[in-house]
């Protein structure tokens, strides 16, 4: 595609810039994820002036300059409270827990509102309230943990400060995120201005650092596990997959296409010093409630939790038809099952043709992965926009734009799905991937 801003005077990229600094003020500060055509409107307007200064020239050629801004834009939001999921409030229960030697995989909350005697400080009916998940056990892994411990005990009385710890430890891991995206793109050879679709991608700066979604550090993990591989160190690129692992679990499926990169000893040597770090890291948590909490977390999200999810509907939707009522107990662990069995086949497929970019299969596998599954937030696909720096495909970039239409699902009256949204976001998307898979080079974009 050509460059539609080739010839246009270069100064067109301040007055974007200011554009795109107060829309993401104005959303972060201002508005809250009800404020649907506020939100709509706002969240268009940043992602023009994102795919706009991606074209313009003067961007291309200043990538440390243009980083560095996207890096500011992130700072803007540090004293912001996530605006448009309130998971925040469960990290900051799990964490005055863990503060007070509480494991907080033992109890529900609603255990601590039944035994107000035994409830710590901090961990009272306000905060109950505000929790998005009173009735499940936490599902956050021991690095998630960590950071929730940490925020707490620098601030222990002040949600927001808690907050600013936590946004803090996600914002160095973007920081470190750019700068491996750069090192990655210089041993491809790839154009190092490739790494702006991340760094000033709308979706990134607002779910990640904005509300607090810890995708931005298994991203900083995985793609510093790539890195170290090829410098040849073997060691430390295991433990920060690990630590990805460790953040959340979903990198695990990435382990099976190790075995087309590596030697049988050093794939072997790799998967060791995997699990027994990441073992080392739940050590902590370990106990027999931590082992029931966590299955009970992951039943209920293979057969309850269900958004804007993308073959599962089609199945529901023939589960209502043919059974009269919601299958997903049954689709759900079909689709587990099917998951696996897809990525062993592929990762069989990429020993054969082998692309010379580790990278590129991870974005198919986890495409796989988000195709299949029952619940995908927005936030679930910025690895994808990541990964897709490292090909020629650029659907993560459109997805990043049609799944935030999402949020008109939340209302002043509640959450209710609309269905319409979901369908138009699907047709878009495939449409979009199909035009990618069958055409030629020259009918990829070229940002």
């Amino acid at each position: 595609m050509s460059n539609p801003f080739k010839n246009t005077n270069s100064y067109l990229s301040y007055p974007v810039l200011i554009i795109s600094f107060l829309g993401y003020v104005y959303l972060a500060y201002f508005l809250e994820r009800t404020a649907t055509p506020e939100l709509m409107i706002t969240y268009t307007i940043l992602f023009v002036s994102y795919i706009v200064l991606l074209f313009i020239p003067k961007v291309s050629q200043n990538v440390d300059l243009f980083s560095n801004i996207s890096l500011l834009i992130r700072c803007s939001l540090l004293f912001s409270l996530p605006n448009l999921s309130d998971d925040f409030y469960r990290f900051i229960w799990d964490g005055r827990l863990l503060n007070e030697g509480i494991n907080p995989f033992t109890h529900l909350p609603s255990y601590y509102l039944d035994h107000p005697t035994l409830a710590p400080p901090g961990i009272d009916e306000d905060l109950y309230l505000k929790l998005n998940s009173q009735d499940y056990f936490t599902i956050y892994p021991p690095v998630n943990q960590f950071l929730f411990w940490l925020a707490t005990y620098l601030s222990p009385q002040s949600i927001l400060g808690s907050v600013i710890v936590i946004r803090v430890a996600i914002l160095l891991a973007e920081v470190g995120t750019i700068a491996i995206i750069r090192k990655l793109l210089a041993i491809y050879r790839l154009p190092p201005k490739n790494v702006l679709i991340y760094a000033l991608n709308p979706l990134a700066i607002l779910e990640l650092t904005g509300n607090l979604h810890f995708e931005g550090l298994v991203i900083f993990f995985v793609l510093g596990a790539v890195y170290l591989l090829h410098q040849k160190k073997l060691l430390y690129a295991a433990v920060s997959f690990a630590l990805a692992i460790g953040t959340k679990l979903i990198p695990v499926i990435f382990l099976p296409v190790l075995f087309s990169r590596l030697s049988v000893k050093k794939t072997i040597i790799f998967y060791v010093i995997t699990g027994v770090v990441t073992l080392l890291l739940f050590l902590p948590l370990l106990n027999a409630e931590f082992v029931e909490g966590i299955s009970s977390s992951f039943s209920l999200y293979f057969k309850k939790f269900e958004f804007n999810a993308g073959v599962y509907y089609l199945l529901r939707a023939y589960g209502y038809h043919l059974e009269g009522y919601n299958i997903i107990g049954m689709a759900g662990g079909f689709l587990a099952l099917a998951t696996f069995v897809i990525i062993i086949h592929y990762a069989f497929y990429e020993s054969v043709t082998r692309h010379h970019i580790l990278l590129f299969t991870f974005l198919w596998i986890l495409m796989i992965y988000l195709s299949l599954t029952t619940t995908l937030h927005p936030w679930y696909i910025i690895p994808l926009v990541a990964y897709c720096l490292f090909t020629n495909y650029r659907f993560p970039i459109i997805w990043s734009l049609l799944i935030f239409l999402t949020y008109v699902n939340y209302s002043t009256l509640g959450f209710k799905e609309n269905l319409h949204i979901v369908t138009v976001e699907y047709v878009i998307l495939l449409a979009f991937l199909w035009w990618e898979l069958g055409g030629n080079s020259r009918k990829k974009l070229s940002f």
